[in-house]
């Protein structure tokens, strides 16, 4: 590199990678620390140390996206199947569209990801279903959540 100015900026920024993969490496001493956590705020916590150690972890643009969304203002309630075959977030009002995210409590614990729709009648999932980690038909009642930027409203 000619520029001066752009190798010190350089040094910086391999500085300041190694420093943190040095602190990503104690990242599993953190699951003790979930313990004294409850309810959304343990899964939210777990799912960040998971992107810490797991395959995400050379993925800094994956972490950085999860950082924000988990920073965005929770918005929990139940989802209500509306009369034009929609599900709705309750009492927001909000209408989930494919490709919407979503999060769901489902066996025990919260699932992230988004809704989609299945138009085959035989599926498990037929119509409006969770998308994730794990795919699940979604039910009016179940408990659900948004996350919304409190900068911009629609």
């Amino acid at each position: 590199m000619k520029n001066p100015e752009i190798k010190q900026e350089a040094s910086m920024l391999v500085d300041l990678l190694r420093r943190s993969l040095s602190q990503m490496e104690k990242i599993t001493k953190m699951y003790s620390l979930s313990n004294d956590l409850r309810g959304v705020e343990k899964d939210e916590f777990n799912r960040l140390i998971r992107l810490c150690e797991g395959s995400y972890r050379d993925d800094i643009d994956r972490l950085r996206w999860w950082i924000n969304y988990l920073m965005l203002e929770r918005i929990e309630g139940k989802l209500r199947y509306e009369s034009n075959d929609r599900y709705t977030l309750q009492p927001e009002d909000f209408e989930f569209h494919c490709g919407s995210s979503i999060e769901v409590y489902n066996d025990g614990e919260w699932h992230f990801g988004r809704v989609e729709y299945d138009h085959d009648p035989k599926s498990k999932c037929h119509g409006y279903y969770f998308c994730g980690s794990h795919n699940f038909a979604l039910k009016p009642g179940m408990k659900a959540a948004i996350r919304r930027n409190t900068s911009i409203r629609d």
